[in-house]
């Protein structure tokens, strides 16, 4: 039982300093567009129209990019692009989708990180820590602040 309680307070920890990182954005309202926001956010609603429209076009964008027709999630990970489509229509605005997107990522970098940690071998009081001190590094914060696709990357790489 008391491994059950470590493990539960360890998941409590980096959940919680997840929602701590994502609580300055929920509280002032507004939505962050970095410099790649128009790109990446045409790929997910295209999907997400495509998902909820059940128009499936593996290669052309049909509904973002101004229905150009242009061949991007071919090239960018159209499997990911489905996935965060999903998220989008979970969330059913571009505020709620960003909110959520973030913790998803901050949960999924911190839980990474911190087995990552644990496998070799350091103490959980410190592989506790270094995983939420990971999600204020820039290769997490890219996401938040330019949307830069690089930081869910990194949690593909770890999660294979």
């Amino acid at each position: 039982m008391k491994s059950f309680q470590k493990h539960l307070l360890v998941a409590g920890c980096l959940i919680s300093f997840s929602i701590l990182l994502v609580l300055p954005q929920y509280f002032s309202g507004g939505i962050i567009l970095g410099p790649d926001f128009l790109f990446h956010y045409n790929r997910f609603y295209d999907t997400a129209m495509q998902i909820k429209n059940g128009n499936f076009q593996y290669f052309i964008s049909t509904y973002g990019f101004q229905q150009s027709g242009r061949i991007v999630n071919a090239l960018y990970g159209p499997i990911f692009a489905y996935l965060q489509g999903i998220l989008l229509l979970l969330s059913r605005t571009w505020y709620n989708y960003q909110i959520f997107s973030r913790l998803v990522l901050n949960m999924i970098a911190s839980f990474s990180m911190y087995y990552l940690m644990r496998t070799a071998r350091i103490k959980t009081r410190v592989a506790v820590p270094m995983a939420c001190f990971y999600l204020t590094t820039f290769s997490i914060q890219d996401w938040t602040f330019r949307q830069g696709f690089t930081s869910w990357g990194l949690q593909s790489s770890h999660l294979l």
